[in-house]
């Protein structure tokens, strides 16, 4: 089995896709099972018999999730925001309304790493992260720096003005937001290191912007406007926007930008008896329509496996969103929408679900439930990866326990 096993690694070195089912099946059969998905997520597509593999896999490690580490004194209306490194950031909310930020919790060390003081003033919710600092906006054009250590924050002028709204994922440019009289708006796009300007642009009150930091450029929508984009690169100007920018142009009027998705821009049809929108790639001008998608309809996003529906929520509930134009399916849910919380796993067409009173479960896009979870255990959602599960276990009105839900309950 170990020449085997090694003929088909080299096999898939080399280039030869047809390794790549038998390799993960050796893989799988030795209890090798984080070796066997990576294999399968390696793969562009996955063919049937890959994707039924990639599904049994996963689902054998999902269904064996149990509670492997806790941490004491987790308000139960916390949002799982995101993460820093692996310590876990939680928002302030209240049923699904986030607010600021509540906390940092540090599940190898155990405890909160950092929770906001009550007698202070809140902090606003994080706009990038990193391991052990949290960024987070502050006054006109000021970056604060919250080390996550130590507690200290730290602001840096970055611009005369302007909120700052995002930043890339390198921490190398910030998108900012400046009001200015007359209800007008200036988005600026600069260089942290030196402040230099890679793209302006001039608008309304109303207007609406969109980057993918990833692919390397920006969408916006002004009033009355057509959507546009352009390129985002260093020494852009005023004069370059309106020479280089692009339009994308909506079936009946003109499209709003929604949220970027992997390498595309989601945009959405003016609202009407049935609003759609579009799943548009800039770069290569690929498209698909959306037959449906309403102003209830919200992130966040994700393609599905087989990339032939957009996933995302339609008023809290999980609903997939097909891009050959049919109609959007929510999920069934026995007993009713009713739910507290809903997450979908980074690679699975799966949804963490949570009932008010009544627990959560794991159920599938297809309607199988893979895990039920005890009647206190609210999911805030997944790691990074999607291997683990963050639980909330609510003890009465103001309290709670933070899990970390692991396969066998190992950390």
């Amino acid at each position: 089995m170990d020449q085997a096993i090694r003929n088909y690694e080299r096999a898939l070195e080399g280039g030869d896709e047809q390794a790549r089912l038998p390799l993960a099946n050796a893989y799988q059969r030795l209890g090798l099972t984080a070796e066997a998905l990576a294999v399968l997520a390696g793969a562009a597509h996955l063919d049937a018999p890959s994707q039924a593999l990639f599904e049994e896999t996963w689902r054998g490690e999902l269904s064996r999730l149990a509670p492997s580490v806790r941490v004491d004194g987790a308000r139960p209306f916390g949002e799982l925001w995101g993460w820093a490194g692996e310590v876990a950031i939680l928002l302030e909310s209240y049923l699904n309304r986030a607010s600021g930020l509540m906390g940092a919790a540090d599940f190898s060390a155990r405890r909160f790493v950092y929770e906001v003081p009550p007698t202070s003033p809140g902090l606003p919710a994080p706009v990038a992260a990193r391991p052990g600092e949290l960024l987070l906006p502050g006054e006109p054009g000021v970056l604060r720096r919250l080390n996550l250590a130590t507690g200290a924050l730290r602001s840096e002028r970055i611009a005369v003005g302007g909120q700052v709204v995002e930043l890339d994922p390198q921490h190398e440019r910030a998108l900012l937001r400046y009001l200015e009289p007359r209800r007008r708006v200036v988005i600026g796009v600069l260089r942290l290191a030196d402040g230099g300007e890679v793209f302006h642009l001039n608008g309304g009150a109303k207007l609406k912007v969109i980057v993918n930091w990833r692919r390397g450029w920006i969408a916006w929508r002004d009033e009355r406007q057509p959507l546009r984009w352009a390129l985002l690169a260093d020494g852009a100007s005023e004069d370059f926007v309106a020479a280089e920018a692009a339009t994308i142009s909506g079936r009946r009027s003109h499209l709003t930008p929604v949220a970027t998705v992997g390498d595309y821009l989601l945009a959405r049809e003016p609202t009407g008896t049935q609003p759609g929108g579009a799943l548009v790639e800039p770069l290569s001008g690929e498209r698909h329509e959306l037959r449906e998608l309403p102003g209830s309809a919200h992130g966040p996003w994700r393609l599905s496996r087989d990339r032939s529906a957009l996933l995302g929520f339609r008023l809290g509930v999980p609903t997939a969103f097909p891009l050959a134009g049919g109609p959007s399916r929510q999920l069934a849910l026995p007993g009713g929408p009713g739910l507290s919380r809903a997450a979908w796993h980074p690679s699975l067409d799966l949804v963490a679900l949570g009932r008010r009173g009544q627990g959560g479960e794991l159920r599938s896009l297809k309607g199988e439930v893979w895990l039920h979870l005890p009647r206190d255990a609210h999911p805030l959602g997944w790691d990074p990866r999607g291997g683990s599960l963050i639980v909330v276990r609510q003890l009465g009105s103001v309290g709670g326990l933070l899990e970390r839900w692991s396969p066998g309950g190992i950390s």
